[in-house]
């Protein structure tokens, strides 16, 4: 009979302390601690967090919607007058026809022009036709100036992450893609492809001696730098009119 007093008495004690409020969640202001479990004791410790849930915004595509436009493959045949739009994160060239979407490599792409309504076509070609592999490009490179400094723009996707922190349950679990772009300078008498610099003077150091002074000239009185597409494409005309070569 003792023996069942005794067990008894623990359960009892064993039943208390787990309903005992020690373990609820925290309630701070009236509302549940979102994602949380707190002990409420003193010097209790955060037990879990709720992680916010993965989300993925923006788009590998170049174009928000499907834009017409002639591609003239490597194999010589031409996809003339179809929608098209540029994947990319795959490197492909989807093509909307009436059995549905088709796609191509763009190592299979010799070139693309994208009609564009009251402005000029947009010009892409294989890279390689630039010795994209000497910067360590490949894919597609739209074509921004002629001559003899050829000016093209490489377009690429860029993953930015999201930055959530657990131990304050802050920040979000958002990945962004976003389209971002590098200018290239090709050197049509040197056969050279080489990376557009962010700064006036390595810029000028690409060009010869004595079309060097002219160019910095140009960029001053012009108020012209070496980031801004339009501010690249107006130095690689003057440059281009001037004869100039790197």
């Amino acid at each position: 009979m003792d023996k069942k007093i005794v067990i008894v008495a623990v359960i009892c004690c064993a039943v208390f302390f787990v309903d005992d409020g020690y373990s609820q969640n925290q309630v701070v202001g009236g509302v549940q601690a979102k994602g949380m479990d707190m002990n409420l004791y003193p010097y209790g410790n955060i037990s879990q967090f709720g992680v916010p849930e993965k989300s993925t915004t923006g788009s590998t595509y170049l174009y928000e919607d499907w834009k017409l436009g002639t591609a003239v493959l490597s194999s010589g045949a031409k996809i003339k007058e179809y929608p098209f739009n540029i994947d990319l994160a795959n490197q492909t060239l989807e093509i909307m026809t009436n059995k549905g979407i088709r796609a191509l490599e763009f190592k299979q792409i010799d070139s693309l022009a994208i009609s564009n309504v009251g402005y000029p076509s947009q010009i892409f070609v294989n890279a390689k036709k630039y010795n994209g592999a000497e910067a360590q490009i490949v894919g597609l490179v739209e074509i921004l100036q002629q001559g003899n400094i050829v000016l093209v723009k490489y377009n690429y996707i860029y993953v930015k992450e999201g930055a959530y922190n657990a131990a304050l349950d802050m920040g979000n679990n958002e990945t962004k893609l976003l389209v971002r772009n590098r200018y290239f300078l090709f050197s049509n008498e040197l056969k050279t492809l080489v990376e557009v610099p962010k700064g006036k003077k390595k810029f000028l150091e690409l060009l010869k001696d004595s079309d060097r002074e002219a160019a910095g000239a140009f960029l001053s009185e012009n108020n012209l730098g070496t980031k801004e597409e339009r501010d690249i494409k107006l130095v690689v005309s003057f440059l281009n009119e001037k004869g100039a070569t790197l």
